[in-house]
């Protein structure tokens, strides 16, 4: 295995997992060059979904696209998610409520 930044090796992993499952797909809050979710997009078009700057709309998604049996990966910076987390989460995920 070749060693690699974060976001490359997220990119690859799901890029791979796209191509063994077909019930994987990704969702992107305009972050998908910085993500590095580019080959799952040409790869998997059908499969991918660019929700723009609407994190939490995002999740909300993600989460009712399990219902349907699929296996969301969503890609954000965490700077957008954190208020989120800390309103619904916080009681559930002691960390957060250190930060």
């Amino acid at each position: 295995m070749e060693l690699k930044d974060t976001r490359s090796g997220f990119g690859a992993g799901l890029t791979q997992l796209g191509k063994s499952n077909p019930n994987v797909v990704a969702l992107c809050a305009d972050l998908t060059g910085s993500l590095k979710m580019n080959d799952f997009k040409v790869n998997h078009p059908e499969r991918f979904f660019q929700v723009g700057v609407a994190e939490a709309n995002m999740i909300g998604i993600a989460a009712g696209m399990t219902i349907g049996g699929k296996i969301p990966f969503t890609g954000t910076l965490l700077i957008f998610l954190l208020p989120e987390c800390m309103t619904k989460l916080g009681s559930q995920w002691p960390i957060l409520k250190k930060m």
